[in-house]
């Protein structure tokens, strides 16, 4: 997983380099606009990935599993929702360029990047059960092979549209981004049908599990429009009051946050089946253990990340996309706060989900974020005319939405703040107070150069560790550490 995340994430970063040099700021934008109004629908796909990957690894926990017709119903589910998903978003193509607000000579190529959009959406949407069923078996081997071979392809598409012309290249971006999808969704699905019983589709519906399916869905859909909506609507704003070249600034930042995030959720996809599956066989204390050092340890690996770039952004930022955009750098270093944030309550969320008890869990923040958000930012942004005042707004409320799901997640689960606070929040930010310290010292001692930024990473990294050996991690871990320490050594004599 990690030389996956290493990869994907030095490819995404390239991506985003070359994009932004073969499209421009304002092209960018406009992609990031028209291809984000298919979030319109994502959240149904993210309420049914919830819910069925929920169901599939819960049923494998369980002593008597019935998982092939709990794939089967899952697969029936998604073919008929992709359904209704393509007549909305074809229905809400005929107002795509008055929504999006794209300039006229653009419109064309608006059109198609919308509709490769789509295909793209559905693709993804329809691999869910296969996907569910690798994260049930915990192949994460194979779950890190499918996201080399994207993001190798994504990369590959943000080179190709090089060797055209610059008024082709929006357009051709979304073909290429389209055709990944496709090579992408048949690798998963050949490697499923290979290698599980399970994958063998036949048409089989279970009413019982079709409710229950589709009232967990239901609630996890719920959530996901009022998300998708609160984004698209903070792109709007940024788009309406500053123009497509900041919104391209917001993108760039949101890329930068999800490459951050993605090595603490490393350890998030190899613990979250192991959350599920503790508790469908009621083992309390296993899944608490789960839920602290999840959480714990994901924080420390966006910690080892995060602290070094807030001291080198600028540098960094000019090493990722030479040509770095106005304000670039205090969006980016805003939204990596989010990552730390995500980071620490994500294993929170999968025990929650796992015990089924979501409606509270999954609405009452995102109720909140979306109507604080949206009267926050807008309000920032109009009368103040600032881009870094909004974006701070934008960042602090999901914070506080973010802290809103611990307190609920106490109230549905046997979760308690007390015990996180102590297991998780104290020792991680002891930790991570000193790295930013010793980064602090360092950051003028090593120059801005390729080799100075290694050389802080490694200092961040070697504090790091140090500390969360003797602050963080337990009695029992420090004993499992040196006992496979020792291990290492002797193999190594031999």
């Amino acid at each position: 997983m990690y030389s996956r995340m290493l990869v994907t994430m030095i490819f995404n970063l390239w991506a985003t380099r070359l994009v932004l040099h073969n499209l421009g700021s304002e092209d960018m934008g406009i992609y990031g606009v028209v291809s984000g109004i298919t979030a319109l629908a994502s959240f149904i796909t993210d309420g049914t990935t919830t819910a069925i990957q929920r169901f599939i690894v819960f049923e494998k926990g369980k002593k008597e599993s019935h998982e092939n017709e709990v794939f089967c119903t899952a697969v029936n589910i998604t073919l008929l929702i992709s359904i209704f998903i393509f007549l909305f978003l074809e229905l809400l193509s005929f107002f795509i360029t008055d929504i999006a607000n794209i300039p006229s000579e653009r419109e064309t190529a608006a059109k198609w990047i919308y509709q490769f959009a789509i295909i793209s959406l559905i693709i993804n949407f329809i691999s869910i059960p296969y996907n569910s069923l690798i994260i049930a078996y915990e192949r994460i081997n194979i779950y890190a092979w499918l996201s080399i071979i994207n993001v190798i392809l994504s990369w590959g598409a943000a080179w190709l549209i090089s060797m055209f012309q610059s008024s082709e290249r929006l357009a051709l971006y979304g073909f290429f981004c389209c055709i990944t999808c496709v090579i992408v969704r048949i690798s998963c699905q050949i490697y499923c049908n290979d290698h599980f019983d399970e994958a063998e589709y036949h048409f089989y519906i279970d009413k019982k599990m079709i409710k229950q399916m589709m009232k967990y869905s239901g609630i996890t859909t719920f959530s996901g429009a009022l998300q998708s909506i609160t984004f698209q609507a903070i792109v709007l704003i940024i788009n309406w009051i500053f123009g497509a070249a900041i919104n391209a600034v917001y993108m760039i930042a949101l890329q930068l946050k999800n490459s951050v995030l993605s090595f603490g959720f490393n350890i998030f996809k190899a613990i979250s089946p192991q959350i599920t599956k503790t508790y469908a066989e009621n083992d309390r204390e296993h899944c608490s253990k789960l839920v602290y050092e999840g959480a714990k340890f994901e924080a420390l690996m966006v910690g080892a990340i995060m602290v070094p770039f807030i001291f080198k952004s600028q540098y960094i930022l000019q090493l990722w996309l030479k040509n770095v955009p106005v304000y670039t750098r205090e969006f980016c270093i805003s939204t990596i706060f989010i990552s730390l944030t995500y980071a620490i309550i994500s294993p929170v969320s999968v025990l929650v989900q796992a015990s089924g008890k979501i409606k509270r869990f999954m609405t009452i923040p995102d109720i909140f974020y979306l109507l604080t958000v949206t009267a926050l930012s807008f309000t920032v942004a109009y009368f103040t005319k600032n881009p870094i005042l909004t974006i701070v707004s934008i960042v602090i409320t999901d914070m506080i939405s973010c802290l809103l799901r611990i307190v609920i997640a106490q109230k549905e689960t046997f979760f308690s703040i007390k015990e996180f606070v102590k297991q998780v929040i104290s020792p991680v930010f002891t930790v991570l107070l000193f790295s930013s310290a010793v980064c602090y010292i360092l950051r003028n001692i090593f120059t801005d150069s390729i080799p100075g930024l290694i050389a802080l990473l490694a200092a961040n990294t070697i504090v790091l560790l140090f500390l969360a050996y003797f602050f963080v991690i337990t009695i029992d871990e420090r004993i499992f550490i040196k006992e496979n320490a020792r291990k290492i050594i002797s193999l190594i004599r031999k």
